[in-house]
């Protein structure tokens, strides 16, 4: 009988009690290119994924345990897990968890059960969420976030940093301390940790990158923190990345690649009536002409805002096809100062900036997890919050945003959404932009239909 030591992220066993060709298959095959005179040729580079220590025993990560097991199976060896000094549970913020959608609970509710695994994410902006969840859940513990690069850093930091409602930490070099509570680090940082106990999680928001020799070898000292990796819901891998993957977090534990998805986003076309002539070159000068500072599409902006709201029929006789049923109307905007200027046509709206004077409303939104019932927001506001939950929204600018940064994957298992943009005929430069917008629409595959253009008197 072969007792398997489990501590924290890693276990342990007698070298002795092992046959040698089992840790030969525990032996992972990284091939790389090497470049010559002639061309170059590929080399296999073995990973070692377990190390040794002064007892006599060999320590290996946890996510092994499974493979470990089958392998002594096939040597008919019996086997048997032991867990010694499990560090203690962690405090879950239970109020912050019952805000969550039903997929994100059951995201918590899998660290609960597993220290290790994998987390699979449909993109980019759901991994951030994923962090930013975990963040939230467990507001005690202290979390390292490791990616490959310098410049994935930066971007990290950044986009954590706008994410969540607490200062980030970012760290450099080899030799590094912090007292803050989430730092951003590479793969060289965490090889450097000088006290792992000091932290209850690990996250690699990019497993995939996490399985060369580097990221792996930071993992073997790894012995207490929860080791969570998150990888893409469509990606495929060969057996050796299995096998690093199993190794660096282990099995795939839960999903957000479904995250309320709707089944129905529909974009509806506003002719916006009107016309100018300017010959402006300053790109910022001419932004605000054609839409910060035009009253007259502001004012139909406005006036279908309250029409949505009020959930009456458009000026023209045409009704809105969803009603809002209480799901949060918000109107998003490129800049504050666009902002600005259409709270004078919607005296009563929520007016969601990130301007100093500001914060302390934005602060209670970002915390309360969900949006007010009526809004005026920017995209810099919209990508912080947690759950952008609105049913309709009213795009004033920057719909390339919109498009583009999976903001449908965190709506609170709203099934269907409405979109408010505008066809501005009234200047080249305009008519330009919003074929382009209608084009990202339909490339997102969003329904679209167009619409009269709109009264403004």
């Amino acid at each position: 009988m072969i007792t398997i030591n489990i501590f924290g992220s890693a276990a342990s066993v007698d070298a002795s009690a092992v046959p040698e060709d089992v840790w030969h298959r525990m032996e992972a095959v990284e091939r790389r290119w090497r470049p010559r005179a002639n061309g170059g040729e590929w080399r296999d580079h073995h990973i070692g994924l377990y190390r040794s220590n002064s007892n006599g025993e060999v320590v290996f990560p946890s996510g092994l345990i499974q493979r470990f097991v089958r392998e002594l199976d096939r040597h008919n060896l019996k086997t048997r897990l032991r867990a010694n000094d499990l560090p203690e549970h962690l405090e879950l913020d239970h109020a912050f968890s019952n805000r969550l959608n039903a997929t994100d609970q059951r995201l918590v509710s899998a660290l609960r059960r597993h220290r290790n695994g994998l987390i699979t994410c449909a993109n980019d902006r759901s991994r951030i969420r994923t962090i930013g969840t975990i963040c939230g859940a467990y507001p005690r513990a202290r979390i390292f976030i490791a990616v490959a690069t310098v410049e994935q850093q930066h971007e990290m930091f950044r986009r954590l940093d706008k994410e969540l409602a607490e200062p980030v930490c970012s760290v450099r070099g080899g030799s590094w301390e912090t007292s803050r509570r989430i730092t951003v680090g590479t793969y060289r940082s965490l090889e450097t940790i000088s006290d792992h106990r000091d932290w209850q999680f690990v996250l690699f928001p990019s497993a995939e990158t996490a399985i060369s020799r580097r990221p792996i070898a930071a993992r073997l000292r790894l012995l207490t923190p929860r080791v969570v990796g998150l990888v893409d819901a469509q990606a495929q891998f060969s057996e050796s990345e299995r096998l690093r993957l199993d190794a660096l977090a282990g099995p795939v534990i839960a999903t957000t690649a479904g995250v309320s998805v709707p089944t129905r986003v529909e974009v509806r076309f506003v002719d916006v009536p009107g016309h100018l002539q300017m010959q402006v070159r300053n790109p910022l000068t001419l932004k605000r002409r054609l839409y910060w500072q035009n009253d007259a599409r502001n004012r139909c902006l406005s006036e279908i805002a309250k029409g949505i709201w009020e959930d009456v029929s458009f000026p023209h006789g045409r009704r809105q096809g969803l009603l809002r049923d209480f799901l949060p109307v918000t109107v998003l905007t490129e800049a504050a100062e666009h902002a600005n200027q259409l709270r004078r046509f919607l005296p009563g709206w929520n007016l969601l900036t990130a301007e100093p004077h500001r914060r302390t409303k934005l602060d209670r939104v970002v915390s309360a997890g969900s949006l007010p019932a009526r809004s005026i927001m920017t995209m810099s506001v919209a990508e912080r919050l947690m759950h952008f939950d609105a049913g309709q929204i009213i795009v004033a600018s920057g719909a390339e945003w919109l498009t583009n940064s999976g903001i449908f994957l965190s709506s609170n298992d709203i099934r269907s959404i409405s979109i408010t943009d505008f066809e501005d005929f009234f200047h080249p430069v305009a008519e330009e932009a919003s074929r382009e917008r209608h084009e990202c629409y339909r490339r997102a595959g969003f329904q679209i239909e167009s619409i009269d253009e709109v009264p403004t008197d």
